[in-house]
C-alpha cells in the first residue's frame, strides 16, 4: 500500500486535464467523428487499384498501407509501378513488395498495359504505382479503357490539382477518385 502511494497520480484531480488533453466533451466528439478515410480498403482480396499521386507524394506509403489492410485471404498480390519521367527503378516500392510478399513489375512502356492488367486483374489484387506526370502520355494514347475498370486513390496535396486530376479521370471514363489527404498518408509514414 504504501508503494501505491508513492506513485504519482496519472491525472491531477479537479476539471484540470495534463498538458496537451483536454476533457472537453466537444474534443471527445470530434475524434468519435472522425473516421478513417481508408476503410474501402479493408480486406480488399481482388481487383485493380491505382494510386496517383505527384513525386514523392507517398504513393509507396499508400500502397504499402493496403498491402497491410489487405484481407488475410487474399489469393495473390502484384504491385505494378507504371514509367516515370524520373527514374525506372523504385527501392522502396521493391522493399515494400518484398515485406509484402507482393510480386513487383516495373512497366517501362504503356503499350501492352491494357492486355496485361486484363490477364492480372481476374483473380489477383493488382496494384498500380502511377505518377501524375503520366496522365498527359495517357491522354495521348489509345490504351486507356483499363482506367474505367479500376478504382482510383489520389493522393491530395493540392485541392486545384486534385480537381484537375479528377476531371481528367472522367473523360477517360473512370470513376472520380478516392482523396486521401497528404496529411493522413504522413500519419501511415510514423
Amino acid at each position: 500500500k504504501s508503494s501505491l502511494k508513492q506513485i504519482p497520480k496519472t491525472r491531477p484531480s479537479g476539471d484540470t486535464a495534463p498538458k496537451g488533453f483536454s476533457l472537453s466533451s466537444e474534443d471527445a466528439d470530434v475524434r468519435h467523428d472522425q473516421t478513417d478515410p481508408l476503410e474501402v480498403i479493408d480486406s480488399l482480396r481482388s481487383g485493380c487499384h491505382v494510386v496517383w499521386g505527384a513525386r514523392l507524394s507517398g504513393k509507396t506509403i499508400l500502397i504499402r498501407e493496403i498491402i497491410r489492410r489487405r484481407a488475410s485471404e487474399h489469393l495473390d498480390t502484384w504491385i505494378l509501378r507504371l514509367p516515370h519521367k524520373d527514374s525506372s527503378h523504385d527501392a522502396h516500392l521493391a522493399a515494400v513488395a518484398a515485406k509484402g510478399s507482393a510480386n513487383l513489375i516495373f512497366v517501362n512502356h504503356l503499350e501492352g498495359l491494357e492486355e496485361t492488367l486484363e490477364e492480372f486483374i481476374s483473380d489477383r489484387l493488382v496494384l498500380v504505382e502511377a505518377d501524375l506526370s503520366l496522365l498527359p502520355k495517357l491522354a495521348d494514347t489509345n490504351h486507356i479503357s483499363w482506367l474505367a475498370g479500376t478504382k482510383h486513390y489520389l493522393i491530395d496535396e493540392d485541392q486545384k490539382q486534385t480537381e484537375l486530376v479528377s476531371q481528367l479521370l472522367l473523360k477517360f471514363k473512370a470513376d472520380t477518385p478516392e482523396t486521401v489527404s497528404s496529411s493522413i498518408i504522413s500519419d501511415f509514414d510514423l
